[in-house]
């Protein structure tokens, strides 16, 4: 049994201890939209790489809502992206990049919940303090090995997991970062027992009279079986060196009896679970169909012999017991904007494959400068809740709001006929005052009614409100399963223009990168069907000491699937994985066509302040 590697070691060498306290401040010039004077600025931006060695440039892209990245000395702060990147490619080429942390940042240094990953698939993820791990967290090396711990100044301390990439988990304590003295062992398929370690190695064996059967699965040999089967263990994980750089990557999860394949990054999560998140949403809008139809699951089966011993293998394939769909809705709330001054609507778009039936929808607004941006429900000011009425649908739903606003006393003929023209100087010093006073002009008009106080000047020369929208509904899953949900939606919506003229944005392109993996062999799953098998060809000598055959596993929609790896050997018999649960996320996008948005936009991006 391959029970535990110098690769248990390398999950510590592999990762940076920590962030040194006397690391050096990176230095970068990055463009910013600045609100107070409604212009884009440049600005040095100062910040310390958790990976000092690399010596990369980087870009600082704060979260929305941070309205102060920098502090007074330049340093990057507050919620946010960072990501590190190779030189000779785009800024806009998600390729070049070489490790990013995702989370809070405080004078240029990690600090606070986050997530720092690198291009060659190491993690660490948890509480930082001072750019190290301090507190709760996770660690990834290399090979796939994970630590759940408490971690000090960066390293694990006390009770924690190792799960290996193989399927096994040992609980018990480190120190430094090893796994040290008596602790239990899981290994994939459920077997459990005690074991010693000490600076994570094993310092006792396995029990010698427990014996593990070839068709119950699991990495270790039947000890003293006569198969080429009792002589193999087996595993599937996930391999992230290539995942890692995916834009819809995967990651593997060894849960003792069971192996987790499941989505990487929050984004994804937050799709499959239907939560519209700012994160789920900018991956959903700057998608395409094709871009969802070529991500792959890069999935490894490991196959490898007892002490150096040789198997000839006779086939090699998927058993999968179960493949379903999941017919969750994932619905975002889509702005009218950019097409007309007034623009009293918004649509639902369902990038999941279940319909929202039975919906009820209650919206209240809020001034667009006082949203709670890391969670809008959560939002204190604002109207009351009005009820606003919508009919079941499956890919997408128009929202008229004009109701809900003549409900407040909005003019609505007036606003759809009003301009609101502005005079400013050339001098940027007096330029934001006089800006900010044709908005309080414009809201003064006397057509907002009792919006008036939650109205003001955004996305551009736009005049504007947020909607808070709140919708219940139910959904059905595969098995007939009734779920009923409430989501929350904030949504802008356009109420007039500040005509002035001024240029506003500056702008870029990104896309995404499918990952090349020559050498795997490419499989579609099915989508709702039991009991099924694929099989895997092999090529060149079946007589093998190990193997590594790859695996690029996808489904035409979001599914889920339950499978193992089997080995049949020249004898006869058979050898099984772990059972791996997969979820596989390809959202439908949504093909919905608004009946509210005019035929003919008379709004330039200028006007939008948009790209």
């Amino acid at each position: 049994m391959r029970l535990l590697p110098a690769a248990c070691l390398l999950s510590v060498l592999s990762l940076p201890m920590a962030t040194p306290a006397s690391a050096e401040y990176g230095t970068q010039v990055q463009v910013f939209f600045e609100a107070t004077s409604g212009e884009t600025v440049r600005r040095v931006v100062k910040l310390v790489d958790p990976d000092p060695g690399s010596g990369l440039a980087f870009r600082w892209h704060p979260a929305p809502g941070n309205t102060a990245p920098l502090d007074a000395q330049g340093r990057a702060q507050g919620e946010g992206r960072v990501v590190w990147r190779l030189e000779g490619l785009s800024a806009h080429d998600p390729r070049a990049w070489h490790h990013s942390f995702e989370g809070r940042l405080q004078a240029g240094r990690l600090e606070g919940e986050g997530r720092l990953r690198w291009r060659d698939g190491r993690e660490m993820r948890g509480h930082f303090v001072a750019g190290r791990l301090h507190g709760p967290g996770l660690t990834r090396d290399l090979h796939g090995n994970i630590i759940e711990a408490q971690f000090v100044d960066g390293q694990a301390q006390g009770d924690g997991l190792y799960r290996a990439r193989a399927g096994w988990v040992w609980r018990g304590a480190f120190v430094d970062g090893l796994m040290q003295g008596a602790g239990q062992m899981t290994e994939a398929g459920g077997r459990q027992y005690d074991m010693q370690m000490n600076a994570g190695m094993p310092s006792s064996a396995a029990p010698s009279g427990l014996v593990a059967h070839p068709l119950i699965a699991g990495l270790r040999p039947v000890q003293g079986g006569a198969s080429m089967a009792d002589r193999a263990g087996i595993s599937v994980y996930v391999d992230q060196r290539l995942s890692v750089n995916q834009w819809a990557g995967y990651m593997s999860r060894p849960d003792g009896e069971r192996v987790f394949i499941h989505p990487a990054n929050d984004a994804m999560i937050d799709i499959w679970e239907g939560n519209p998140s700012w994160n789920a949403r900018m991956m959903l809008t700057d998608s395409l169909p094709e871009d969802w139809n070529d991500s792959r699951a890069l999935v490894v089966i490991d196959l490898e012999m007892e002490s150096g011993s040789r198997a000839t293998l006779e086939d090699l394939s998927l058993q999968i017991e179960a493949s379903a769909p999941h017919l969750r809705p994932m619905i975002l709330g889509r702005e009218h904007l950019g097409c007309t001054p007034f623009q009293p609507s918004f649509e639902f778009r369902n990038f999941g494959w279940g319909a929202v039936k039975n919906p009820r929808m209650r919206v209240r607004f809020a001034n667009p400068d006082d949203i709670d941006f890391d969670d809008p429900s959560r939002t204190q000011d604002s109207t009351d809740w009005i009820a606003v009425p919508v009919a079941g649908f499956d890919e997408g739903s128009d929202v008229d709001l004009r109701d809900a606003l003549s409900a407040l006393g909005v003019e609505i003929a007036g606003l759809e006929a009003a301009t609101f023209p502005c005079s400013v100087s050339s001098d940027l010093a007096s330029r934001h005052s006089e800006m900010t006073q044709c908005a309080r002009d414009a809201v003064r008009s006397g057509l907002f009614g009792e919006l008036a106080g939650y109205v003001a000047q955004g996305w551009g020369k736009l005049l504007g409100t947020s909607a808070l929208a709140e919708l219940t509904y139910d959904w059905t899953d595969f098995a007939g399963n009734v779920t009923t949900e409430t989501r929350n939606f904030e949504v802008p919506v356009s109420l007039g223009l500040v005509d002035i003229t001024l240029s506003m944005a500056e702008c870029g392109a990104g896309g995404a990168w499918p990952t090349e993996a020559r050498q795997f062999h490419d499989d579609a799953l099915s989508v709702d069907r039991m009991d099924y098998a694929i099989d895997l060809p092999l090529r060149g000598n079946r007589t093998v000491e190990f193997l590594e055959y790859g695996v690029k596993l996808h489904a035409p929609q979001s599914s889920m699937h339950l499978f193992q790896a089997q080995a049949r050997f020249s004898d006869g018999s058979i050898r099984l994985s772990p059972t791996t649960l997969f979820y596989f996320l390809n959202p439908r996008l949504a093909q919905f066509d608004s009946a509210l948005m005019p035929a003919q936009c008379t709004l330039t991006m200028d006007d939008t302040g948009g790209c």
